[in-house]
């Protein structure tokens, strides 16, 4: 049988576990892989994911996607994907809906990473799609208050209609009255 290509992702692993530069930061989430099932995933958008599956752990990568990072990014996706399962993040999924959910655990796992490893567009309270963001909160806080700030923008949309429509109703209304006065002082004429 043929072995399977997995891209960089033994490299990756081997700096996690044995590089001198690397070990301090990243050994225990290597230790943590080691108790993973790896799969290769080709068909994910992602370079990596997580699934918790009856008794252990998937860890999923996605060798064409994965192997676009450098080293350091990589080993920043395998640290964040560690942390997911660290913090119960598909355990605690609930009836939460997905994408909100995951862009919350990104939010609050990601601050634990060092920020010059992470791939461009990691998700952060910089960047993070509310107002004012808070750091180093949890998950649930993070998706509730991305829920919040979606109905707080759905609500001042539908207030924006509402003055636009009251604006365009009182332009009517004169216009109306205007038409009015122009009639009865032609009737006058």
């Amino acid at each position: 049988m043929a072995k399977e290509d997995r891209g960089l992702l033994d490299e990756t692993l081997s700096s996690m576990f044995s590089s001198l530069k690397y070990s301090k930061t990243y050994l225990f989430y290597a230790h943590m892989i080691a108790q993973c099932s790896i799969k290769i995933e080709r068909s994910m958008d992602a370079p990596a994911g997580v699934a918790f599956m009856h008794d252990h752990y998937n860890l999923y990568i996605n060798p064409e996607k994965f192997d676009m990072y450098t080293l350091e990014e990589r080993l920043a996706i395998l640290k964040h994907e560690m942390l997911h399962i660290l913090n119960g993040h598909v355990l605690r999924t609930d009836d939460r809906i997905h994408l909100p959910w995951n862009l919350s655990t990104d939010c609050a796992i990601n601050q634990f990473i060092d920020e010059l490893h992470l791939p461009e567009g990691a998700i952060t309270p910089k960047n993070f799609p509310v107002e004012k963001c808070p750091i180093k909160e949890t998950s649930e806080n993070y998706y509730d208050l991305l829920n919040n700030f979606k109905k707080g923008k759905e609500e001042q949309e539908k207030q924006d209609t509402l003055e636009e429509l009251k604006g365009m109703l009182t332009h009517a209304e004169n216009t109306v009255t205007n038409l009015g006065s122009e009639g009865e002082r032609s009737l006058l004429a």
